[in-house]
């Protein structure tokens, strides 16, 4: 389970959580008004059900997206869980399926909540997971276009219920409407429920102009009711943007070799996709315009793309249509823009922000997952502290030429560079690997001990039990200082434990076994780079 620590650095904002097991499995999906709240009540709050207590227990860590209110964070959610379907989200609904809304087969179809879509007989709509969501959109339906909610079967004329007396029915079964009107009043309900809200406002205004052109102003002002009502209802979930047509927003950021990509769906002006993508890349070797096209083609190797794009630049719009309109099942005419208007560069701004608080709470994930995995670390070579810093050694040579070292340095399981030194070999002119790495690390200590800064918690050297024995000696009898010292041996990844003069053998599964190969692969990387460029020199001087 995750430690107050991690949660609590949740944003106060409202959005969507996700809640991820140690495996990485995405196991449950919720909306928060505020996101640091919310989550950390799973934490805190002791009254849990049964089911709560299981789903907290397998938590490992949380993502999250922030949105602009809870309503837009409530329909984010619907989405989300209908297309990743992640099993708490099933489990605490009671195993019951999602809530729907249906419209019932009868002259005057009534509309009713369904549960079961096997078992009903008409035509639905969702499913909606949130009851609170289809509660609200079932009440809307009822009060803007007076459809009928009762099972009450219409074979003669009767009383009205109450429900057309506080305006909720139009009381077809007392013969107040005739099938015609209803039918319209359906079409409308239907419209709204299919998220077609602009097509729908456009045929109330029609309407109302149409009713004020013969004089009948009664039935006009109706419909402006209605129309503000949709209306009303419809920015609730509106992002802003009145162009009419489906349009996809993009952006990225890239640091650290660590990649982020969103994109942000809207169809006319109602947001109905957010997606969030994670990459790697290498700084050194990728070519950055290359990885942002790669991003996004894989981005729509999943969805199908919008009739129109946003893009942060337009230098390579041209090979993005080509290569998105090659992976699109259909015949999409693309369209692809950079950001320009005041409008488009307000959503351009807010995708960055949510990028970037992505990016701060992934590297928190990171962190926490690294610290436990330098807690195991701790316990497993029994050393005094945590080791939050981890230097690791190599050397690189042709033969009895070009000989260098270097040392690399990791803290909280993170490359720091700043810590990064390549040394050029004084005391050693032949093949000599044990000398050569004791100059190194003694170099790298002395520069510690000189610049009175803390030594590292741990060296990592790549060699067996004579490299480790030669150091041990060179730290404790020639320097007299006291550093916990590991080998890590190429041919099955042993490691020597200098202090308990034994030999370690982890699965390659094992997590703090792959931090200490990445340091190890790290520091001869770096030891092998520095030869080359060394070789290379003494080329082009010859």
């Amino acid at each position: 389970m995750i430690s107050k620590q991690f949660y609590g650095t949740l944003p106060s904002q409202s959005g969507v959580y996700f809640f991820y097991n140690k495996d990485e499995k995405l196991i449950y999906i919720g909306k928060a008004k505020n996101l640091k709240r919310r989550v950390s009540s799973y934490f805190i709050k002791t009254n849990l059900s049964e089911k709560t207590k299981l789903l907290v227990s397998e938590t490992e860590f949380v993502d999250f997206r922030i949105t602009e209110s809870e309503n837009e964070a409530l329909l984010l959610e619907q989405n989300f869980i209908n297309s990743l379907k992640p099993k708490y989200n099933i489990q605490l609904k009671d195993d019951k399926s999602f809530t729907l809304i249906g419209f019932t087969e009868e002259k005057f179809p009534a509309m009713i909540i369904v549960r079961q879509k096997d078992n009903f007989k008409g035509q639905i709509f969702g499913p909606f997971v949130s009851k609170q969501m289809t509660n609200r959109l079932f009440e809307f339906i009822e009060e803007t276009f007076k459809i009928r909610s009762c099972r009450k079967k219409i074979t003669r004329l009767s009383r009205p219920c109450l429900l057309y007396h506080i305006n909720k029915c139009s009381a077809p079964c007392a013969g107040f409407i005739d099938e015609a009107t209803y039918k319209t009043f359906l079409k409308k309900a239907i419209s709204f429920l299919k998220g077609e809200y602009s097509y729908l406002l456009k045929e109330i205004q029609k309407n109302i102009e149409n009713f004020s052109e013969i004089l009948e102003f009664e039935k006009a002002n109706q419909l402006k009711q209605e129309y503000n009502l949709v209306k009303e209802f419809s920015q609730k979930f509106s992002y802003s943007w009145k162009n009419e047509g489906c349009y996809d927003f993009l952006a990225f950021f890239l640091r650290d070799q660590s990649g982020f990509i969103t994109l942000l769906r809207i169809k006319d002006g109602i947001k109905t996709l957010s997606v969030n993508k994670y990459f790697n890349y290498v700084e050194e070797k990728d070519d950055l315009n290359s990885v942002i096209i790669s991003a996004i083609v894989g981005i729509y190797e999943d969805i199908k793309p919008a009739q129109n794009i946003y893009i942060p630049s337009d230098k390579f719009s041209h090979i993005l249509k080509q290569l998105i309109s090659e992976i699109s099942d259909e015949n999409i005419d693309i369209a692809i823009y950079c950001y320009k208007t005041k409008q488009e560069r307000k959503i351009y701004s807010m995708l960055l922000y949510q990028l970037a608080e992505l990016f701060k709470q992934t590297f928190k994930i990171a962190l926490y997952k690294e610290q436990k995995n330098l807690k195991n670390l701790q316990q497993l070579l029994n050393l005094p502290r945590i080791p939050l810093r981890i230097d690791g050694f190599d050397i690189s040579n042709m033969s009895s030429s070009y000989i260098v070292g270097s040392s690399v340095s990791f803290y909280n399981g993170n490359p720091d560079k700043s810590h990064y030194r390549r040394y050029t070999l004084k005391s050693v002119h032949s093949q000599d690997d044990y000398a050569a790495i004791e100059e190194v690390v003694t170099r790298k200590v002395l520069e510690y001990k000189n610049r009175k800064e803390n030594f590292p918690d741990l060296l990592l050297i790549d060699g067996g039990k004579g490299h480790v024995n030669r150091i041990s000696r060179m730290l404790k009898e020639d320097l007299k200082i006291n550093i916990p010292l590991i080998g890590l041996a190429k041919r099955e990844e042993t490691i020597i434990v200098e202090k308990e003069a034994k030999e370690l053998k982890l699965p390659l599964s094992d997590d703090s076994l792959r931090l200490l190969i990445q340091i190890r692969d790290e520091a001869h990387r770096f030891a092998n780079k520095y030869r080359v460029i060394k070789m290379d020199k003494a080329y082009f001087e010859n």
